[in-house]
């Protein structure tokens, strides 16, 4: 296997910029679709029931597609499934600004969850690859914060540009930035070293029927309590547990499970998770 390509000077820089770009790409655009979603309504003329859908839809496809981007990275290149994430966010994106029905921009927020799968999920792990392990702790911290950091003006931006040019133009934020981040991979980001495990192909396909099927029970109970909804969470619990079950005999697992016996490994998981939650409580 060949020795990883580290960066340093300016390279290290502009990964860092890249990767932190990315990441907040991912984060604001759905705050971006929820604050401006009432003119996307009115434009397009669709139901409450698709605006609450359309809201979730782009965390939906992400989560079902994070780990099976993960696992394309470690095979065919990290910086090329980064790549392939950013063309997917300016693809999607512009349809969904130029879609002319709430179908199209169904299709679009779908696209863009997958494409955003390779942004978010890759871009940390490119992070922890081009940067020997002295610098990497800083790397990370830079990173996070970079990626926090431009994530908030973000719906700023296209909440001004919705009221003064119209719904459309706020759903080019993102395609956008997206090719400001891909300009920069292309130029500052190197290729890392690939994996030769074979696909985890079952253990993909669980935990994304159990990512999607949990988040949309949990959506569906924003009408209040239904026995659908719950009767999706249950399900979607269980393919978890068949995920964990799977993952434990395969021989080259999607996600080894004894990461979890690190204490370091959980307090980092749980201290990301409680982030997410007061940052998600935050927002609404």
């Amino acid at each position: 296997m060949a020795d990883p390509e580290y960066v340093t000077g300016r390279a290290a820089t502009m990964t860092i910029a890249a990767m932190g770009l990315g990441y907040s790409i991912t984060a604001a655009d759905p705050t971006t679709l929820s604050a401006n979603l009432a003119q996307v309504r009115r434009g397009l003329e669709f139901t409450p029931a698709t605006a609450s859908f359309l809201a979730s839809l782009c965390t939906l496809t992400l989560a079902a597609a994070v780990l099976g981007a993960g696992a394309l990275g470690d095979l065919a290149g990290m910086k090329k499934m980064f790549a392939i994430g950013c063309y997917g966010s300016i693809v999607f994106g512009v349809l969904g600004a130029a879609a002319p029905h709430v179908s199209v921009l169904v299709v679009a927020r779908a696209g863009l969850g997958v494409a955003f799968a390779f942004v978010l999920g890759l871009s940390l792990a490119i992070i922890n690859a081009v940067f020997p392990p002295g610098r990497r702790a800083a790397a990370i911290a830079a990173y996070l914060g970079a990626g926090h950091a431009l994530a908030v003006f973000q719906p700023a931006l296209g909440g001004w540009l919705a009221g003064h040019f119209g719904w459309r133009t706020c759903l080019l934020v993102t395609p956008v930035l997206a090719v400001l981040t891909l300009v920069l991979t292309l130029r500052y980001v190197p290729e890392t070293v690939r994996d030769q495990r074979t696909l985890d192909l079952p253990g993909i396909g669980l935990i994304a029927a159990a990512l999607v099927t949990v988040i949309y029970g949990l959506t569906e109970l924003q009408g209040g309590f239904s026995v659908g909804a719950a009767t999706l969470i249950v399900l979607g619990l269980a393919l978890g547990v068949a995920f964990v079950l799977w993952e434990l005999r395969a021989p080259a697992p999607a996600l080894d499970m004894r990461i979890f016996s690190s204490g370091r490994f959980n307090a980092a998981l749980t201290a990301g998770a409680t982030f997410n939650f007061l940052g998600g409580g935050g927002t609404i």
